[in-house]
């Protein structure tokens, strides 16, 4: 006697869409698990603090080289200002490398797209999260109000900048990507480096009011 059976069998799982429904799962895991707002506050502090040691440096430079930044002084002599119109910004940080505790402190740990170094000598522009300020003052009652550099996630009206050499007029609408600090409540916010060495955090309502202050009617930012 033969069995009867069925014409239409029930498919099993393909393993195309096994894989589909795991990724799913995963996205959607990732998407519900919780925040650590510790961790959030604490990397927001270390990229803070990275800025600040490297101002430091600044200043330290700047008081060894007759009040002087790297881009104001010829690299026949240590600096960095023939090297300007390449617009690399790790040209200037990198003359700081005998000023600098360790080059891992040139890389904010919520910028997703940089990367820290052990090694000055290979140092580039993914090894580096913040701008500088080629217009900013040293040694001067506004040095505390000048601008001498900051975390890279700035945009000009609306637009994110690009890597390289920008000229901004100290009128132009700045803000902040939401590329760095992400998940601060204050998002998008971002660290501004003074000439006087000291950091602020800046809101992004804010920034463009900070560009304003005493300062150059134009802004040479190069940018990592």
């Amino acid at each position: 006697m033969k069995l009867a059976t069925s014409g239409n069998p029930s498919p099993a799982f393909s393993l195309v869409e096994l894989l589909v429904v795991i990724a799913i799962l995963a996205v959607f895991g990732a998407w519900i698990r919780p925040v650590n707002p510790g961790r959030q506050k604490a990397e927001q502090v270390i990229c803070l603090n990275n800025l600040q040691q490297t101002g430091l440096g600044f200043v330290m430079w700047s008081d060894d080289h007759g009040v002087s930044w790297p881009w104001q002084v010829s690299t026949n002599k240590g600096g960095t200002r023939e090297l300007i119109p390449n617009g690399r910004a790790a040209d200037h940080f990198l003359a700081l490398s005998n000023y600098l505790q360790h080059p891992r402190i040139l890389v904010c740990p919520t910028d997703p797209a940089r990367h820290a170094t052990n090694n000055f000598s290979g140092c580039g522009y993914q090894n580096l999260s913040y701008f500088a300020g080629l217009d900013a003052i040293a040694g001067s009652s506004n040095s505390s109000l000048s601008i001498l550099g900051g975390d890279r996630h700035l945009q000009v009206d609306g637009q994110p900048v690009k890597s390289g050499l920008l000229v901004v007029s100290n009128r132009a609408p700045l803000g902040w990507t939401k590329e760095l600090h992400a998940q601060s409540p204050q998002s998008p916010v971002g660290n501004l480096l003074f000439a006087d060495g000291h950091v602020e955090q800046v809101r992004a309502v804010r920034l463009s009011r900070q560009f304003q202050r005493p300062a150059p009617v134009t802004n040479r930012l190069v940018i990592p």
